[in-house]
């Protein structure tokens, strides 16, 4: 007896492979009818089509061989394909839920939405995705969930995945990449500035009060890049160039970090600093009139932290 939806499952698996020779970190995610996936896949999942199946915590953090892809389609052979966002695949996602979406991108993008890799993602309102690269050095926020902005747009990292083309939609239709927007077509455009603000961690302790800096205090391991990077935004909104950023990095990392982070990742921190303009960063906070979790603007955080 045949498996519906194989055709349509192989032509995910040969995505998968030349995904993966790009250099992204791709999963195995069940079909949208749920055929062969399992009793306790098929009670547990609530997103038919959307869901990896089994364990992919591994693939968050490296990225999975051929053998492995091929191993998982010989299991499903009718799945489709999916991307682990993150460092792992230099990627982060703007989810954008129809035309309300659009709307909300609109007024908070403010016109800087630079052209990248996109794809339609199959719903009847017209979703579609933005996938765009990790500046080198950037501290993006880890999520195990979405970070909204209402309920139109959903900004994901690492810990959120995406299905990718050519996979199937529960409505039936194909998720497709946009003419010219696919990464065999294309390199992912740098992240605009508003998205690394949006997506920065919080520098806040855990009783939610901003962290401030008592001179000479040490910064400990896990605070190391976050703190650096702030400093260096501080400098890089006033006007200083890449170079004297990098040597006011370095001394604060030799004389405050605990333990110092290596040279390649300060230079790499000034150098992803040193890809945005100058000035004022947009004050995302003011724009997102969003309940707790709030998203805090990078300018915002960085008067927080350095006064």
């Amino acid at each position: 007896m045949s498996v519906p939806g194989i055709t349509e499952g192989q032509a995910c698996l040969a995505a998968a492979l030349k995904y993966l020779q790009l250099g992204l970190s791709v999963l195995c995610v069940c079909p949208p009818d749920h055929v062969g996936v399992g009793k306790e896949h098929g009670k547990s999942c609530h997103n038919p089509g959307k869901v990896p199946l089994g364990s992919w915590k591994l693939w968050q953090d490296q990225r999975p061989t051929a053998q492995n892809v091929r191993s998982w389609w010989t299991a499903h052979a009718n799945a489709n394909v999916g991307l682990a966002l993150g460092p792992v695949s230099g990627l982060v996602r703007i989810d954008i839920d129809g035309p309300q979406g659009e709307e909300r991108l609109t007024e908070i993008a403010n016109g800087d939405l630079p052209e990248t890799l996109e794809f339609s993602s199959g719903r009847d309102n017209g979703g579609r995705g933005l996938l765009y690269a990790i500046p080198g050095g950037a501290n993006i926020r880890t999520t195990n969930k979405s970070l909204e902005i209402h309920s139109e747009i959903r900004l994901q990292a690492k810990g959120a995945q995406t299905v990718l083309p050519p996979s199937r939609h529960e409505s039936g239709r194909r998720y497709v990449w946009r003419d010219g927007c696919s990464p065999f077509e294309r390199k992912a455009a740098l992240m605009p500035k508003w998205l690394l603000a949006a997506m920065m961690p919080d520098a806040r302790g855990s009783d939610g009060k901003p962290i401030v800096l008592t001179e000479g205090e040490l910064i400990s391991d896990g605070k190391r890049n976050s703190t650096l990077t702030s400093f260096g935004g501080t400098m890089r909104q006033r006007g200083m160039n890449r170079n004297v950023i990098l040597a006011a990095l370095r001394t604060a990392n030799e004389e405050q970090c605990d333990p110092p982070l290596e040279d390649s990742e300060v230079v790499k921190i000034a150098d992803s600093i040193g890809q945005y303009a100058a000035g004022k960063l947009p004050t995302v906070g003011k724009i997102i009139k969003a309940e707790p979790p709030v998203i805090y603007s990078l300018q915002y955080l960085l008067e927080q932290i350095i006064p």
